[in-house]
């Protein structure tokens, strides 16, 4: 029976026409696994080199320039030019449009790594969504660093897909407790994010990843900092705690391969294991305009990726990525999901990298 089957598939296989289908890869109705890729679970994180992880969260939401909304409380995307509610949507979004870079194109043949074919080369699942609900940042702090140092502990990185940018808490949290040793970050950000207090918010995390021990301020790198909308506060913390700071015009004046190897090398030195972070609004909204808090004259996404391959180079350091604040009520013909989807690639394409040159 065995050999009759065997002969069959030889049989299809030599046919022009398609014979078999499958199930298809999706995780809710209209919303496929990442680049439809394997539905996973975290019992079989060691058999991935990668796992897609969607944390819907979104906690204060900014009301004006002095108040926020509370977690909950802000009205639905759209009400106003200012508050710019709804990153909650964003993991469904990225991976609706993340179909244009499908693993069924190519495998994954990416030119612009020379011709590497990425799933040759790494084994990328997608775990769907974390089951936030309606939970406070303290809540999901108590189960969520669990899930992610054993990802982390598998040897496998996690691909983080925001929610708003609080998500790099657990998920650094949770890489710390399975690694035991600190890390070094990048951030693609206009904004520092180094408020002390509300302590669980979309602008703390990087304060409470260093009160947890796990970043060390000389290894935490700002890419792409720009706009008024910095407080003096945030300002000030930078100078004082000497965060390394690359604002806009550094891309402008020194070239983005030049910012972004020395990013790299001040961000891992001393440590072996690099986060890199993507806030949405580094980037110019006239290139994404589904941004929580937009800010004009940032990155354009060629210069991103640009610049994503030069701070992850082979991507061996590797142990965490996430993109964060995606606005996909502000979005056009889900453009700015695709560039958000993008990135995620070029990550895997780094990981790929690494593992071709291992054999």
């Amino acid at each position: 029976m065995e050999r009759a089957f065997q002969q069959a598939e030889l049989a299809a296989e030599a046919s022009d026409t398609r014979v078999e289908r499958r199930p298809e890869r999706l995780i809710a109705p209209g919303v496929p696994t990442f680049a439809e890729v394997e539905h996973a679970t975290l019992a079989e994180a060691d058999k991935f080199d990668a796992l897609v992880y969607g944390v819907p969260y979104e906690g204060f939401v900014v009301k004006d320039p002095r108040n926020f909304y509370p977690q909950g409380t802000a009205p639905c995307p759209g009400h106003d030019v200012y508050s710019r509610p709804g990153a909650y949507d964003a993991p469904r979004a990225i991976r609706q449009a993340s179909k244009f870079y499908s693993i069924d194109h190519s495998n994954w043949l990416l030119p612009e790594r020379g011709g590497l074919t990425l799933g040759e080369h790494v084994r990328v699942g997608d775990l769907g969504d974390a089951p936030i609900g309606q939970q406070s940042m303290e809540e999901i702090l108590t189960w969520l660093p669990a899930e992610i140092a054993q990802i982390a502990a598998a040897g496998t990185v996690p691909l983080i897909l925001g929610g708003d940018h609080s998500v790099s808490l657990p998920t650094i949290a949770g890489i710390y407790q399975a690694k035991g040793k600190k890390l070094g970050v990048i951030t693609y950000d206009a904004h520092y994010d180094l408020s002390w207090y509300p302590k669980y918010w979309a602008g703390s995390q990087w304060a409470r990843a260093m009160e947890l021990g796990a970043l060390d301020p000389k290894n935490l790198v700002h890419l792409g900092i720009r706009g008024v909308r910095n407080s003096q506060f945030w300002h000030a913390a930078a100078k004082q705690l000497q965060t390394n700071v690359y604002t806009i015009d550094d891309f402008d004046k020194r070239g983005v391969e030049a910012v972004s190897q020395e990013a790299r090398e001040r961000a891992l030195d001393g440590v072996d294991a690099l986060y890199v972070s993507i806030d949405v609004d580094v980037f110019d909204p006239a290139a994404l305009p589904a941004q929580k808090y937009p800010e004009v004259g940032g990155l354009d996404t060629r210069e991103m990726l640009r610049s994503l391959r030069t701070v992850l180079g082979d991507g061996r350091e590797l142990v965490g990525f996430d993109f964060s604040c995606l606005g996909p009520a502000y979005d056009h013909q889900h453009h700015g999901s695709a560039v958000a989807g993008r990135c995620y690639v070029e990550v895997i394409a780094a990981i790929a990298a690494g593992r071709a040159e291992e054999g």
